[in-house]
């Protein structure tokens, strides 16, 4: 079967449209679900992370971008990185240097 010039074009734009359709339906599957996006950190690495942020006033933290976040958006979190390390998800380093902590450094972040 041959396919005439118009056809051949006609072909190419569809392909190129269902591209762009793809696109934008992944990107609004990371807007609309972060979940998908980010992983989990085990229960107690976040249930730390919490602590932190309760005994430390993080509400008066010059930054709390994001904090208390759903599970699974701490790797947004300001300050904390997480990093997967042999398949599971781990919080690897907390930076808040002169964020306006206050108050005491819980124990549960023995749990990290």
């Amino acid at each position: 079967m041959r396919f005439s010039k118009q056809d051949y074009q006609i072909m190419r734009k569809e392909v190129v449209m269902k591209k762009v359709l793809l696109r934008v339906v992944i990107f609004v599957m990371f807007i609309l679900f972060p979940g998908f996006v980010y992983s989990v950190i085990p229960a107690s690495e976040r249930a730390a992370l919490i602590a932190l942020y309760n005994n430390t006033n993080g509400a008066g933290w010059n930054n709390n971008t994001n904090w208390l976040g759903a599970p699974g958006s701490e790797n947004t979190w300001y300050g904390i990185t997480v990093q997967n390390i042999l398949g599971t998800d781990h919080v690897t380093e907390i930076y808040l240097d002169y964020n306006n902590l206050s108050g005491s450094i819980p124990t549960e972040l023995g749990n990290l």
